[in-house]
């Protein structure tokens, strides 16, 4: 988990100790005081974060108050921060598992989650996602079978792949 770049502007180059604590917003569960290092000027959270009873932390919303002590200063603030272990839900709506098909232009339809990033094997730009989830477009397979290969990661890097062997007949049997 790292911090936004707000919380760890305000520290600078902080080299003494960091603590935070985390309280969730939808309820009183709290995170235990949790020792954190500041590398590059960002805050990183160890990802097994737990909460006061030695829980790992759940999905959601939470405030963290961080807390620095040096010997001659000290700072706290806090921030809101999301805890999204969860990867996007991806559907492909077109293309089932060995899949036959007769032209080589095959036309890719999905649905995700709005604001996921989808990539395509052998397309390098992120296909466009409405905000529905929804994404289309077509790629070009080659004569035989073929592997396609759908990602679709959210913005804390949690992925989803999906990978479809396609064969690709595009001329009569003799």
């Amino acid at each position: 988990l790292a911090m936004p770049w707000a919380i760890s502007s305000w520290l600078g180059s902080w080299r003494s100790s960091i603590w935070l604590s985390a309280t969730r917003a939808e309820s009183s569960d709290s995170m235990a005081p949790s020792r954190a290092m500041v590398i590059a000027g960002e805050i990183n959270l160890p990802k097994s974060c737990t909460d006061s009873l030695g829980r790992r932390v759940a999905d959601g919303s939470y405030r963290v108050e961080i807390s620095a002590q040096g010997a001659i200063r000290s700072r706290s603030n806090s921030v809101a921060l999301t805890v999204d272990t969860l990867p996007p839900p991806l559907q492909l709506v077109n293309m089932p598992e060995g899949g036959r098909v007769r032209d080589a232009l095959l036309p890719v339809e999905g649905l995700t989650d709005a604001g996921a990033t989808v990539l395509l094997s052998g397309i390098f730009q992120p296909l466009a996602v409405d905000a529905q989830g929804r994404f289309r477009t077509q790629t070009k397979l080659a004569e035989g079978v073929n592997l396609v290969e759908v990602r679709a990661s959210d913005q804390a890097g949690n992925t989803t792949v999906l990978a479809r062997s396609i064969i690709v007949v595009t001329t009569p049997p003799e």
